[in-house]
């Protein structure tokens, strides 16, 4: 429900500031990453990078302060050694939030950024003969830092760090819930996004 009012609160605003969008300073980026899980069990199983790819939106609000709002996906085969169970995860981190951009030179600008990352998961577990799927979705937070360096002809080349900390509850192998559980999927997200620069 918080997630589906976010992005028609940030689409409204979008309507709303049509007239004037591109008189505005807008990047839209491709974004590609590395995702390193920072939590043991979910590391372990899933090894210890993740390829982490989608597009991102930021928008100048006023001087220095700007929205953004990127959609990514990743995908991942893996397996729980102490049981012997082969994984495999899909997952769709959005994120909705703020960036503060500072001018370093003529062809660079250092931003910092914090926002919410709601989380899509859908993982497919088999042990034997045995095969479950869950589906669900989670909430937590994401911090961004990174610099634009301008490629000239309006491209620009996104160097970043991102890191997310995010909780979402799962069930137990067989799909019934026996006591909620957290799974823990925060990481740390290492990439470059290639942009343009409206």
């Amino acid at each position: 429900m918080f997630i589906k009012k976010s992005l028609r609160l940030l689409a409204l605003i979008l309507i709303l500031n049509s007239a004037n969008l591109f008189s505005r300073d807008v990047i839209l980026e491709f974004k590609a990453a590395g995702l390193m899980p920072t939590n043991k069990t979910f590391r372990s199983a899933y090894r210890h990078s993740i390829a982490l790819f989608g597009p991102e939106l930021t928008v100048q609000l006023n001087t220095n302060w700007y929205g953004f709002i990127a959609a990514n996906y990743f995908q991942r085969n893996g397996r729980y050694l102490n049981i012997s169970q082969d994984s495999k995860l899909r997952a769709m981190p959005l994120a909705i939030g703020l960036k503060y951009l500072v001018r370093v030179n003529s062809g660079v600008d250092f931003y910092i950024g914090l926002g919410f990352q709601p989380i899509y998961l859908h993982t497919k577990n088999s042990r034997g003969f045995v095969t479950a799927t869950q589906s669900l979705w989670g909430l937590g937070g994401i911090g961004k830092s990174g610099m634009y360096i301008d490629l000239g002809h309006n491209f620009l080349l996104d160097l970043f760090f991102d890191y997310n900390f995010v909780k979402t509850s799962l069930k137990d192998f067989y799909g019934y819930t026996m006591t909620p559980s957290k799974a823990n999927v925060s990481s740390g997200i290492l990439g470059a996004g290639l942009g343009y620069r409206f």
